[in-house]
Formats: structure tokens, C-alpha cells, sequence
């Protein structure tokens, strides 16, 4: 199996004469796809090989025969961890690469910068539809009430059926303000539990904003906060 991996690398290595012809041409782009597809070659294949004899190892260490005594084993073999794993060579270079990339990349200037912008904008998106769920789209509102009514039937007592169709979202918008808005007191008393509808809100926005993408999520702070 060592012989098959050291034969796979190998074969891999002449990928570096295309390589070199792209760098030469000037081809950043196909220099950094060839790249990227060797790096990729290199660790999925380490790991396959290196798993394969972490394996035959095993089954020699602990005489399994077949998939029935490897069952009745099984509360006997340690360090189920360590099977699927790289090659120590490979490990101590990741790991060295991994905080080279930390190091130099992570944590530099621009990235924490991009990393705190992204914060920011996540925490606005996050309080504007909070204060003002009606600013949620049409199937967002949709998903809050389905939410509502899957958890506790009662907060549903305005609605009849299971009306969730996009034709009754104005509906659903209107009961929205006076389960918002119409906060109980003392004095009050509603058909509903506001300390359960605010927990439902929080979990609808929450799964809203983490579906966005990078650009939708900054197209939309844009315009909550009118900035151009």
C-alpha cells in the first residue's frame, strides 16, 4: 500500500512540469487550478492510503476475520480516532501550515477588519428586524407563524386553519403588529404567550439572516439603514 501511495505522489509530481509552463505563460489562473488540484490530490490520497493500512493493522492486531467478529470486537478496540487520519509527515505539515495561515493570514490587518465589519453588519441586520419584524420579507413572515403554531397551537387562536399561503401574508402581517406592538401588562391579558412569541421571533430571524450570503447580507443593511 506505501508503494501505491509513493506511485499516486509520483504521478502527481509531473503535474509541476504543467505548472511551471503556466507560470511561464503568465496563466495565474490555470497555474492556480492545477495547484489547487494537486494540493487536494495530495491529502485525499494520503489520507485513503494511510487509512488503509491504519486498518490492516488493526485487524491484524486484533484477528478480526469478518464484519460479525469486528462487531463483537468492537468494545475492545481503543483510539477509533486515530484510524482515519493523515500520515504523520502530512499531519505535522498541516498543522504547521494551519498556523502559518492563522499567523499570517487570520489574523492579519485586513482580515480582522473584514471579520469585524462582518460582525457589524450581521448585529444591525439582527436589531433592525427585531425592532421591526414587518421589515422581514413575505416568506420569512410565512416561516415566524408556521413557526408559532408548530410549537404552540394556542398563539394561533387568531388565525383559522392552516391559512399560510402567500395571498394571506398581509393577514398574518396585521396579527403580526398586535402580537409586536400590543405588549401585555398587568392590566391586559392576550390570547398569547409574548415571552414565547419573542423566543419564535428570534429563531426565525436567526435562521434568516444565517441563509444570506455575504453580498445579500450587505445589500440588505443598505437599505434598512438607507446607505448608499
Amino acid at each position: 500500500m506505501k508503494d501505491e501511495f509513493i506511485e499516486s505522489i509520483n504521478g502527481h509530481k509531473n503535474n509541476f512540469k504543467d505548472i511551471k509552463k503556466s507560470i511561464e505563460k503568465g496563466n495565474v489562473q490555470e497555474y492556480k487550478a492545477k495547484f489547487s488540484k494537486f494540493i487536494v490530490n495530495l491529502l485525499a490520497g494520503d489520507v485513503i492510503y494511510n487509512s488503509i493500512n491504519n486498518f490492516d493493522k488493526l485487524i491484524e492486531e486484533y484477528k478480526i476475520s469478518g464484519q460479525d467478529d469486528f462487531y463483537n470486537k468492537r468494545t475492545d478496540i481503543k483510539n477509533y480516532e486515530q484510524i482515519i487520519v493523515y500520515s504523520k509527515c502530512i499531519k505535522e505539515s498541516d498543522e504547521e501550515l494551519g498556523l502559518f495561515l492563522k499567523d499570517r493570514i487570520l489574523n492579519s490587518y485586513k482580515a480582522q477588519t473584514m471579520d469585524g465589519v462582518g460582525k457589524h453588519v450581521i448585529k444591525e441586520l439582527f436589531k433592525a428586524y427585531i425592532m421591526n419584524p414587518q421589515q422581514l420579507p413575505d416568506k420569512t413572515i410565512l416561516n415566524l407563524f408556521k413557526n408559532l403554531k408548530k410549537y404552540n397551537g394556542k398563539i394561533m387562536a387568531d388565525i383559522e386553519g392552516d391559512n399560510f399561503g402567500e395571498d394571506n401574508v398581509g393577514h398574518l402581517r396585521n396579527i403580526l403588529s398586535k402580537y409586536h406592538y400590543n405588549r401585555p401588562d398587568k392590566n391586559k391579558k392576550y390570547s398569547y404567550d409574548y415571552n414565547y412569541y419573542k423566543v419564535q421571533l428570534l429563531r426565525t430571524v436567526c435562521d434568516y439572516i444565517s441563509g444570506m450570503s455575504d453580498m445579500h447580507a450587505i445589500e440588505e443593511h443598505r437599505k434598512l439603514y438607507n446607505i448608499n
